[in-house]
């Protein structure tokens, strides 16, 4: 049997784009939370959800923002174009945010943690961040 395909994932162009072609567009990835109970504490349980963003500007690896990780002593940094500051909507996991992060090509489209894809808002809802 084949692997289970949505309707989203079919809209989907089959090579991942680049992420110029994505800046100031809707954007989704999936990520993993910790779920908690009603006082707060972790379950141990994890929830994937698809987070839905936009792409603010793109790496040049020109700065200190595009540095890898948050050690102190960090200095790798991201390549140019394989990373993308975003500013994420709210989840009820989650407030809205700001972060640098990484488009692996590979995990383009796909159903694992930090796939990526475009966002079509008129096929799946309105696409708006409440602040």
């Amino acid at each position: 049997m084949g692997r289970l395909v949505s309707t989203y994932q079919r809209m989907q162009q089959v090579l991942a784009p680049s992420l110029d072609q994505l800046l100031n567009d809707p954007i989704e990835m999936l990520f993993q939370f910790e779920v908690l109970d009603d006082n707060h504490k972790p379950t141990g349980k994890f929830e994937n959800i698809w987070c839905k963003g936009v792409i603010k500007e793109i790496c040049d690896s020109s700065d200190k923002k595009w540095i890898i990780g948050t050690r102190s002593n960090a200095t790798k940094k991201y390549k140019k174009g394989e990373a993308a500051e975003v500013d994420w909507c709210a989840t009820k996991y989650t407030e809205p945010e700001t972060t640098i992060q990484a488009f692996k090509p590979k995990l383009w489209n796909g159903d694992v943690v930090h796939s990526w894809r475009k966002f079509y808002e008129d096929i799946q809802y309105e696409f708006e961040c409440e602040e």
